[in-house]
């Protein structure tokens, strides 16, 4: 089986790593990142299965969505607490 690929997205560090070791100890692959820019690199280097953000950043908003336009999208969902 191959694990699944998670990139999580959070300009907090302490989220960001709390999330990502969980993840891992459930058996995913997990690339971070905290802005868009670092966000569209991670996702340049290798397509993650699924990405968890924080919706409500206002650095590049939606960089990710628009450059990964050529994406299947049919599976994608969002959620945002506020």
């Amino acid at each position: 089986m191959i694990p699944t690929r998670v990139l999580v997205i959070d300009d907090e560090p302490s989220f960001t790593e709390a999330l990502s070791l969980s993840l891992k100890r459930e058996g995913f692959e997990v690339d971070t990142a905290d802005d868009g820019v670092s966000a569209l690199s991670a996702i340049a280097r290798k397509l993650p299965d699924l990405i968890l953000l924080d919706a409500s950043r206002d650095v590049r908003r939606g960089c990710v969505s628009r450059n990964t336009k050529n994406v299947d999208s049919s599976n994608h969902y969002g959620y945002s607490s506020r």
